[in-house]
């Protein structure tokens, strides 16, 4: 439980500092929408292709392990898209760009939360466990996202040759299929270029959380609105039982087992927010989102590691 406090704790903190950082006026607009890009297009794109690049999947079971959380993912998908005539409908009139940052903070996860969590509890071979999740979640998560804030942020259907080239031209789908192709095919990479790509990745994370806090409104991102109550209960409390349910149908277990649910436990990725704001989505939103599944995972995290021993 202190594990998930511990790594959970600076994320907060981060969050903080964004939001004084715009309170104070100490970065302003033009700088902050040059921050986001570049945060964007460069330093998220280098931290998915590292990532999965150095992956060791060396004795997992990768087929079933991929499979269940990849199913669990898509699960949680088909329930939020069946969802979207009560949200955007009679039930709550959502408008389509605030759907789309409902349908991120359901569906998506924090990666290098995960990451550090099982790397706290299980060490290397904890790490690759979730790298496992890692290739088989992020780039569908990111084509997800992409289409369903190409069809409703917008207002609009966009046609599907626009579609397909906000797919083709995606930073991060490019950079999940560029890890992906230099590990399988055991490219060797420049020790000085994965040391580069380590100290970006950071820079991608904390740059992700500040830009979170640069955008929250704080009377808003601490109020119960519904739709966001809504994302805490399908992201930290169903998604671990859907993987849960997915991996027992696979025959996955032990350590395996306990990953994935940590995997599909914590709160969704930081940089949800910036796809947001790149892609027309509600962005202010998705910021409240995060930063309220962020507080509430300093409960369910722990009750769910004292859940699973």
């Amino acid at each position: 439980m202190l594990v998930a406090l511990n790594t959970l704790i600076p994320i907060f903190l981060i969050i903080a500092l964004g939001f004084a950082l715009q309170r104070f006026g100490l970065i302003t607009g033009a700088m902050w929408e040059g921050l986001e890009r570049i945060t964007y297009y460069v330093l998220f794109p280098i931290l998915l292709t590292q990532t999965l690049a150095t992956a060791d999947f060396t004795g997992i079971p990768v087929i079933g392990m991929g499979l269940a959380m990849f199913l669990g993912k898509l699960t949680m998908t088909a329930l939020v898209l069946m969802l979207r005539p009560l949200l955007m409908g009679s039930m709550w009139h959502l408008p389509g760009a605030s759907f789309t940052s409902v349908f991120q903070g359901s569906t998506r996860w924090h990666t290098f939360v995960a990451l550090a969590i099982v790397g706290n509890l299980y060490g290397s071979q904890g790490i690759s466990l979730a790298s496992v999740g890692a290739a088989a979640m992020i780039p569908y998560l990111n084509i997800a996202s992409v289409l369903v804030l190409s069809r409703w942020a917008g207002g609009t259907p966009p046609k599907k040759r626009v579609m397909l080239i906000a797919l083709a031209k995606n930073p991060f789908i490019l950079a999940c299929a560029l890890g992906i192709g230099l590990n399988a095919f055991e490219v060797p990479i420049w020790d000085p270029l994965l040391n580069t790509a380590d100290i970006l990745g950071r820079a991608a994370l904390g740059m992700s959380l500040v830009l979170v806090g640069a955008a929250l409104k704080l009377p808003e991102a601490l109020s119960p609105r519904p739709e966001i109550l809504l994302t805490i209960v399908l992201k930290l409390m169903l998604m671990p039982a859907l993987m849960f349910g997915w991996c027992f149908a696979f025959g996955i277990d032990g350590m395996a087992l306990k990953v994935a649910i940590i995997c599909g436990g914590v709160q969704t990725a930081a940089n949800a927010y910036v796809v947001a704001r790149q892609l027309g989505g509600d962005a202010p939103l998705m910021a409240s989102i995060i930063t309220m599944q962020t507080l509430a995972c300093f409960v369910t995290l722990p009750a769910l590691l004292w859940l699973l021993g």
